[in-house]
């Protein structure tokens, strides 16, 4: 396998990751999570491993032809890409709008190629000025003229209307460098924070960056307070923090951990937490 075929699969796995865990994925995939942290951080794969990791991409593409050398992308990172929500997305692939290469049994994560990208980018851009009929036409032309981050034509013909479809590949790709930029600056390795997303060679928590930005504190204050991080990687950290939320549950407060107890001092009864 050539250079750029695994870097687009480590892109493909790096995705995944983000989007469920590096446990989910190493589990799906045969390996241990040390295995798929450092294939992540750029290690030159064995031959058996780079066997497993392609066997599991195939089970999700069902294809072993040029569509592993495809990008794909999560709902999450196709809002990021594109400014459509990503509630919007998952409706226009459950309306069958779009085609996603989601494929196999192993997973129920959709993901969106490029010229899917393009259409949604062009779909916000003339909301309100293509019919449904218009929208698939142009759909068709996408398909057929984007390949890879360079389009055929200049421009789609719908009807006495010409969409600019050159110009929009350049912007997804734009936005697409961009997600990666911030992806450079975040590292997931289960030996720190058990695995939580922290600023590449920090403990620092990208999630709690992100709750800090949310609550108004200022971006002055906030690398004041963490001098390991800085603005370029904070930035990059509050990008990834948007497309690639937490989930689950927020981490326990201290009142879940802490032993509470009754402070009866001056005959009121006060609940008091013990740190």
């Amino acid at each position: 396998m050539d250079t750029t075929a695994i870097r687009d699969l480590r892109e493909v796995v790096r995705s995944h990751v983000n989007r469920t865990s590096l446990r989910a994925v190493a589990r799906q995939v045969g390996m241990s999570p040390s295995g798929i942290h450092k294939f992540l951080q750029g290690s030159q794969p064995y031959s058996p491993t780079l066997r497993r990791l392609r066997s599991w991409y195939e089970g999700l593409s069902g294809s072993k032809s040029e569509e592993f050398r495809q990008p794909a992308f999560s709902p999450a990172e196709a809002a990021f890409i594109t400014g459509v929500s990503a509630r919007l997305i998952n409706r226009i692939i459950d309306d069958q709008e779009i085609m996603t290469l989601r494929a196999g049994t192993e997973t129920r994560a959709r993901l969106i190629g490029i010229p899917e990208l393009v259409y949604l980018t062009l779909r916000r851009h003339t909301e309100g000025v293509l019919t449904a009929r218009a929208r698939a036409t142009l759909y068709g032309q996408i398909k057929r003229s984007v390949r890879g981050e360079s389009a055929a034509v200049p421009f789609a013909e719908v009807g006495y209307i010409r969409v600019p479809v050159a110009s929009v590949v350049d912007e997804v790709s734009g936005q697409i460098r961009q997600l990666e930029a911030a992806r450079r600056f975040v590292s997931v390795d289960p030996g720190v924070r058990a695995g939580e997303p922290v600023v590449r060679g920090t403990r620092v928590s990208v999630y709690r960056l992100a709750e800090l930005a949310q609550k108004g504190v200022s971006r002055e204050v906030i690398l004041e307070d963490h001098p390991s991080v800085s603005a370029a990687a904070l930035e990059g950290a509050l990008l990834y923090a948007r497309t690639y939320p937490r989930r689950g549950r927020p981490p326990l407060g201290p009142w879940h951990t802490a032993a509470p107890s009754i402070d009866s001092a001056d005959g009121q009864r006060t609940l008091r937490l013990v740190s």
